[in-house]
């Protein structure tokens, strides 16, 4: 294999190499928009799951002091 042979070889390798290095690139942009829109779509469930829990504290709170009120109003 002659000196040509051999920096064509490690042209066509360099090349491929090339290729597969920005097809990972652009893959892994690709991945990381999901992961950002996926964040942000579970972020905005979160807050509505918290919004639920703070509305469900303030009913079970309610309800405590309505049954603490009739207790003592019970044993008037």
């Amino acid at each position: 294999m002659n000196i040509d042979e051999r920096l064509d070889r490690l042209t066509t390798r360099h090349e491929a190499l090339t290729q597969t290095v920005e097809l990972m690139t652009h893959e892994s942009r690709q991945r990381g928009e999901r992961i950002d829109r996926e964040l942000e779509r579970l972020g905005k469930e979160l807050d509505k799951l918290g919004n639920l829990v703070s509305g469900l504290i303030s009913v079970a709170e309610a309800h405590g002091r309505r049954l603490d009120r009739l207790e003592s109003e019970s044993r008037e």
